[in-house]
């Protein structure tokens, strides 16, 4: 893979925590020797290591989400640090921070994620006015409400990949 990336890869690694990047990569079973500290002079080479192409493909794509979030959503960290009681150091770097979310779960990295994305991407998103008429929100008719939406987009062409939260 080309040694550019399309986000400033070597200012992210300098800021996160270097046994956090060991814990991230550990849990996608991608091994990290003993002693290795990584910087911005051999992340490249590290990701290019990785020789399933599709798992290093969304380990970029997955540090370019955490990067996103610590570059430009910091608020954002800050709830959900909040809601998931996620301890963190004094004065540590936003991209350590971001690291610690992704990392305690899944449920505070999408808190944080999908409020990003809102502010982000709020003016491409598609917003639908539904006359209502004292709706009963069941886990079944949320379930048919997100399937028929998906299946809605599919077919108008808008995107294979509609993922709807609720």
């Amino acid at each position: 893979m080309a040694k550019h990336r399309s986000f400033k890869l070597g200012k992210f690694i300098t800021g996160v925590n270097n046994d956090l990047l060991k814990t991230y990569f550990t849990r996608h079973n991608v091994s990290v020797t003993d002693g290795f500290v990584f910087d911005r002079d051999n992340i490249h080479d590290f990701l290019d290591s990785i020789s399933d192409e599709g798992k290093r493909s969304y380990i970029e794509e997955e540090l370019q989400c955490i990067n996103g979030i610590a570059d430009r959503a910091r608020g954002y960290l800050e709830r959900a640090k909040r809601e998931y009681n996620i301890a963190v150091q004094d004065d540590e770097p936003s991209e350590t921070t971001a690291m610690r979310v992704f990392l305690h779960s899944e449920e505070a990295f999408s808190l944080a994620f999908d409020f990003y994305l809102f502010v982000v991407y709020s003016e491409k998103l598609s917003h639908h006015k539904f006359e209502h008429n004292n709706c009963e929100f069941t886990d079944e008719k949320i379930s048919k409400l997100k399937s028929a939406i998906e299946t809605h987009f599919k077919e108008s062409g808008k995107s294979e990949n509609c993922d709807v939260r609720w």
